[in-house]
C-alpha cells in the first residue's frame, strides 16, 4: 500500500508590495528643466544618473548628484529644478501601502552600481511594456505595448520591490545581528520616535497639536501616538512637557531671560502658566529653582 507524503504549505512573506504605478519618466538630457509644485497619493522616486537635480519637498531644498535618489512620500507638495547643468534623470511614482518605505521618505541615498544597474533594468522593461511618446519614456499615462515581451509588467514590479527592499537593507541591517523583519519593524518604530523628537525640537515655541504633528509627518494620529508610547514608554504630551521642563531649567539656571522671556520661547500661554506647570513638574517655583548638582 502506498504512503502519502504531505507537504507544509509555507507563506511567504512579503514586507512590501507594488501594487500599482503612477507616471514614469525618463529625461536623458536637461537642463533649465522646472516642474510646478504638486502632489499626489503615490510614492515617487527620483534619480540622478548625472548631474545636479535641486528638489524640493515641503519646501526643504536637496540637491541630488550623480548616482543619487530621494524619495518622496504620498500627499506631499514637491518639484524639481535643473539649472544649466545638463543632466540625467528618472522619476517614477508609484501606489505601496507598506509602512516600512517610511524608513526612505525624503533620505537622499547613494547608490552603487549594482542597484544603479537594477534602475536601467527598470527602464528598459517599462520601454518594452509600454507604448512610448515619440520614442521617449513619458508616461503620464499607461498604455501597454501589443509588442511587449512575456510577464513585462510583473518584470518592471518585481526590478521595482527588489531594488527598494535592497535599499531597506542597506539602512537596516544592524551590526553583528542579521537582518529580519523583527529589526525592520525595530527600526520604523525608532525612525518614528526620532522624527517626533526631531518635530517637538523644532517646534517647541509654538502651540503643539497631534493633529499638527500627525499632518507633518504623513502617519494618523492612532499609529503616531502608539508607536512612540510602545518605543518611549509615554506619551507625546508627556514627551513635550518634560522637554520643555529639561529646557526651562536650563534657561533659568543660565540667568540670562526673564521667566516672562522664558514662558514664551517655551509655548506656554501665560507666565502664569508656565509657573503652575513648573512646580507641578519639580516642586519648586522658578524662581527657587537650583541646581541639583550644587545641593
Amino acid at each position: 500500500m502506498k504512503s502519502r507524503i504531505t507537504f507544509q504549505k509555507y507563506n511567504m512573506t512579503q514586507i512590501l508590495k507594488i501594487r500599482k504605478l503612477s507616471t514614469a519618466h525618463y529625461l536623458p538630457q536637461i537642463h533649465k528643466y522646472s516642474t510646478p509644485p504638486h502632489q499626489h497619493d503615490a510614492w515617487e522616486l527620483a534619480f540622478c544618473f548625472k548631474g545636479a537635480v535641486k528638489i524640493f519637498s515641503d519646501s526643504t531644498p536637496y540637491t541630488l548628484h550623480a548616482n543619487e535618489l530621494l524619495l518622496h512620500p504620498p500627499k506631499t507638495e514637491h518639484y524639481l529644478q535643473v539649472t544649466s547643468q545638463k543632466s540625467s534623470l528618472f522619476l517614477i511614482s508609484f501606489i505601496c501601502s507598506s509602512e516600512v518605505l517610511r524608513l526612505l521618505q525624503n533620505l537622499p541615498m547613494s547608490v552603487d552600481k549594482n542597484l544603479r544597474h537594477h534602475l536601467l533594468l527598470i527602464i528598459n522593461e517599462l520601454g518594452n511594456a509600454f507604448e512610448l511618446q515619440n520614442g521617449q519614456l513619458l508616461l503620464g499615462e499607461f498604455h501597454p505595448s501589443s509588442h511587449s515581451p512575456l510577464g513585462s509588467e510583473q518584470m518592471i514590479t518585481c526590478y521595482m520591490e527588489c531594488f527598494l527592499i535592497n535599499l531597506l537593507r542597506s539602512i537596516t541591517c544592524l551590526e553583528n545581528e542579521p537582518w529580519s523583519v523583527t529589526n525592520l519593524e525595530k527600526a520604523l518604530e525608532n525612525h518614528l520616535t526620532s522624527r517626533v523628537k526631531e518635530y517637538v525640537s523644532a517646534h517647541l515655541s509654538e502651540r503643539i497639536t497631534l493633529d499638527d504633528l500627525a499632518k507633518s509627518l504623513h502617519y494618523s494620529r492612532s499609529h503616531l501616538t502608539a508607536q512612540f508610547r510602545s518605543s518611549t514608554g509615554m506619551s507625546i504630551a508627556q514627551y513635550i512637557s518634560e522637554l520643555r521642563m529639561e529646557h526651562a531649567k536650563q534657561l533659568i539656571l543660565k540667568g540670562t531671560m526673564s521667566l516672562a522671556q522664558i514662558s514664551s520661547q517655551l509655548g506656554f500661554s501665560s507666565q502664569q502658566y508656565f509657573c503652575k506647570c513648573f512646580k507641578d513638574a519639580t516642586g519648586c517655583s522658578p524662581s527657587s529653582y537650583e541646581d541639583p548638582a550644587t545641593l
